[in-house]
């Protein structure tokens, strides 16, 4: 990866998939030292487990119980909650790179959030994304799709990564751990190429 050296540039992992891909691009990239790296999430045990030197818990007050952030109520009170801690974060920032895996709760709910609140503070904003494959539902396809809808209106850049595409290029002839593996590692591959820009 060539970074230019003058931006300030931050790589934020939202939920569970986007805290994985932080972690491998740390893990893999030979200068992720470059880049600033933060995890958010309301999960203990995420983050816990979180190569990134920054986290924001979306629940360290313990305002909510872990179950309720199933709600998408609860998840949007602890954002207002913590809206004024996250556009800090980008006080020193040029350019914020979001991912996320969109269908579920946390991720689709918060990305766009943290996007905006990004943008008001003067940061480029780029976001790299999955969305679900068919198997886990409609649901979860709707979902994906209202978020995407919220976070086009607030990014300079989106990429989506569609991981139903990847599935039927794979014939689906793959068992589920390589299927996320490749996922992964496509996820990483579009962040490395906005990490090269």
């Amino acid at each position: 990866m060539k970074i230019n050296p003058t931006l300030k540039l931050m790589i934020i992992g939202v939920g569970g998939a986007g805290n994985r891909m932080i972690n491998q691009l740390i893990t893999n990239s030979d200068d992720s030292d470059q880049a600033t790296f933060i995890a958010i999430d309301h999960d203990y045990g995420t983050l816990a487990t979180s190569k990134a030197k920054h986290i924001l818990n979306l629940n360290s007050d313990n305002t909510f119980a872990l179950v309720s952030f199933t709600k998408p109520s609860t998840i949007q009170k602890a954002l207002s909650e913590k809206y004024a801690e996250i556009s800090q974060l980008f006080t020193e920032t040029d350019v914020a790179i979001i991912v996320a895996g969109f269908g579920g709760n946390v991720g689709t709910i918060a990305t766009p959030v943290i996007a905006k609140a990004a943008k008001e503070m003067g940061v480029m904003t780029l976001s790299v994304i999955t969305t679900p494959p068919h198997f886990e539902g409609s649901k979860r396809l709707q979902v994906a799709r209202d978020g995407i809808h919220g976070l086009l209106e607030v990014c300079d850049f989106t990429s989506i990564i569609k991981a139903q595409d990847i599935l039927e290029d794979e014939n689906q002839k793959i068992g589920m751990q390589e299927f996320f593996n490749l996922l992964s590692t496509v996820h990483i591959q579009a962040v490395t190429t906005l990490y090269k820009s």
